[in-house]
């Protein structure tokens, strides 16, 4: 039975926040702001955040050339313009919020590395550069294939190299300690273990249901607003939503000595990426490679990718040295028809703020400002 000191201060809320990750973080950082005298609860089902967040590459970026490229055929110049900028402006925000220190926010840039395959990329490198001189007002992508020497890259297999200045890199799991400073100091409250099994609308007010295995009946929480911020664990709660689950693998090498770059890479269209962890090689996806069988939620990594990885990371990077690999993990991202994420409220008290496309780090704090606005 809950009792009456837990049903009156502990149950119910003002707002709560589903889903502990940087959107969820960010949404009540930016409620707090706004609402500053009310009680605000983030319901995390694990003890750290499953989906994304801390199981990311660390990349600060807004896309590469060859994915733009390609993102411009396929969504027209209006949206891919739109979504360009509410990253990088969403990036600009996150570092607003946190600073760089704190987060080891690195700006070393970012490559395109191009193959074959997608020359036709780096032949529209300019045309690309013209669409978006009107968000940076300078020439984003540069041409530095000289570098692939250098960088002791397959000069086989990699035919250009384009660098952009904007990017940068970040340490994910100082990025998640953070904003938990950030909403602590706000009086923000973080309950993790919270398995919410689902939402109904009670009168007036929001139910939201947490089973929990201490607990003979599932505890219910009474709030005004819920805002549903867990990504690609969306359609878990609001089928409708079709949010489709995608697994990204990354694994991380032995310190390297001398190792010849730093940065943050894209490969075959930003679904294969790696960066320098300060002297390792952090390197991770291809779930493009073995699409069905990385639409799942399950946080466990594959023979196959891993396999691919290792490979790629011998015969590309490398260039036939071999090195071990230390650390490997896979997080959850979300994903739709469409890149843009999903900004809107359901019903008057019930809003959502999903579906990243696996850009959660750029666009969580425009998606925290954009959903907050959405509540009066």
């Amino acid at each position: 039975m809950i009792s009456f000191w837990e049903k009156t201060a502990l149950l119910s809320k003002d707002f709560i926040i589903i889903g502990g990750g940087i959107t969820g973080l960010l949404t009540a950082i930016e409620l707090s702001k706004k609402f500053p005298q009310k009680k605000i609860v983030v319901l995390e089902r694990g003890i750290l955040p499953i989906g994304a967040t801390t199981r990311n590459a660390g990349f600060a970026c807004f896309g590469s050339l060859s994915e733009l490229y390609y993102d411009f055929q396929r969504e027209g110049e209006t949206k891919v313009l739109d979504l360009v900028e509410q990253r990088y402006r969403g990036l600009q925000k996150l570092i607003q919020i946190t600073g760089k220190k704190k987060i080891h926010y690195e700006a070393f840039g970012g490559y395109d590395v191009i193959n074959q395959k997608h020359q036709i990329a780096f032949e529209h490198l300019e045309e690309v550069n013209d669409k978006l001189y009107g968000l940076f007002k300078i020439r984003i992508f540069n041409d530095v294939t000289k570098k692939i020497k250098h960088f002791g890259f397959n000069e086989q297999i990699i035919k250009n190299l384009v660098y952009n200045p904007l990017e940068a890199q970040i340490h994910s799991g100082f990025l998640m300690q953070r904003l938990k400073e950030i909403a602590y100091s706000k009086e923000i409250e973080i309950i993790t273990g919270a398995n919410v099994s689902r939402i109904e609308k009670n009168n007036e007010n929001e139910h939201v249901i947490v089973e929990n295995e201490a607990w003979r009946n599932p505890l219910i929480f009474t709030t005004q607003h819920v805002i549903v911020c867990n990504n690609a664990f969306a359609s878990n709660l609001l089928p409708e939503l079709n949010i489709e689950s995608g697994r990204g693998q990354v694994v991380v090498t032995e310190p390297i000595q001398n190792l010849p770059f730093k940065g943050t890479f894209h490969y075959d269209e930003g679904y294969i990426y790696f960066r320098n962890l300060q002297n390792r090689i952090l390197l991770g996806g291809a779930r493009n490679l073995f699409y069905e069988k990385e639409k799942t939620q399950d946080i466990h990594a594959t023979t196959e990718i891993l396999e691919y990885l290792k490979n790629f990371l011998k015969e590309i990077i490398l260039n036939g040295k071999t090195v071990q690999i230390t650390d490997s993990w896979s997080g959850i991202m979300g994903f739709g028809e469409s890149k843009l994420p999903i900004i809107k409220s359901l019903r008057p008290t019930l809003h959502i703020a999903v579906k990243f496309s696996g850009m959660g780090v750029a666009l969580a704090s425009t998606a925290a400002e954009k959903v907050v606005k959405l509540i009066q």
